[in-house]
């Protein structure tokens, strides 16, 4: 079954549905964007879509199984506020994604899981700013269900 919003666009939900990060229409601190970096604010996060992993197929269906793949990226003005904000995200993914429902308007989804490939890596330094990125590789398995 293909799906109705990218595997980022749920995961950026879900990072907000867990408090992790708030709406960017809120306006409230560390906004979550997926699909690309916006120029402000300083401290943001932001969700990408990446290569998952192909499982296999199930039997005696057919229907294979795939991983997808997603990047979490925190940036910020401060390497003492980006650092604990990055790690807060890669515990909280650890231990609270199980069978968790997320909802996108009309659209239902289940996370299965959400594994971590790597820590919190610090990534250095925005190009054009003294902004300091961080990020979380991780694959995650879910399935539309409405």
């Amino acid at each position: 079954m293909t799906l109705s919003n990218s595997p980022a666009e749920i995961v950026r939900k879900l990072l907000v549905d867990l408090s992790l990060g708030t709406e960017p229409s809120a306006g409230g601190s560390w906004p979550v964007y997926d699909g690309q970096v916006p120029d402000s604010p300083d401290d943001c996060i932001v969700v990408l879509d990446t290569v998952g992993v192909m499982l296999g197929r199930l039997q005696p269906t057919g229907e294979q199984v795939e991983d997808y793949g997603v990047q979490v990226t925190v940036r910020a003005a401060k390497h003492e506020d980006g650092y604990p904000k990055a790690e807060a995200i890669s515990h909280a993914l650890d231990q609270t994604i199980r069978n968790t429902p997320v909802v996108i308007g009309s659209n239902t989804y289940l996370v299965y899981r959400l594994q971590r490939k790597t820590q919190a890596l610090p990534i250095g330094k925005e190009p054009q700013s003294s902004r300091v990125l961080f990020t979380i590789n991780a694959l995650v398995a879910l399935k539309q269900t409405a």
